[in-house]
């Protein structure tokens, strides 16, 4: 049972993307629509087209101190080739995103 639920939530995570640095005041009120459009302007839109993105927030932890990292954030999109493509075009453009 235990090997089963493990799967379960291993499954669930397999198309979450997991975005570091970005400042907090960044996501606004509307994260889930904001975090797809900050995805097509910085990787372009011919490279993706309006990713579906069924969930996005900030880990859960507590809110950083001025000075801190801020929390990472969490995309899940709702198609896995999506994400592999999304992370494919990151790594190609390491350090000229924005």
């Amino acid at each position: 049972m235990l090997a089963k639920v493990t799967d379960l939530e291993s499954r669930s995570r397999r198309k979450n993307i997991r975005i570091v640095g970005l400042p907090e005041s960044i996501d606004g009120s509307h994260p889930s629509t904001f975090f797809p459009n900050l995805l097509m302007e910085v990787l372009g839109e011919g490279v993706l087209d309006s990713p579906e993105c069924d969930r996005a927030h900030r880990s859960f932890t507590d809110k950083p101190k001025p000075g801190q990292r801020p929390r990472p954030v969490i995309i899940h999109v709702h198609r896995y080739q999506q994400k592999e493509k999304i992370i494919r075009e990151a790594r190609a453009r390491r350090g000229k995103l924005l």
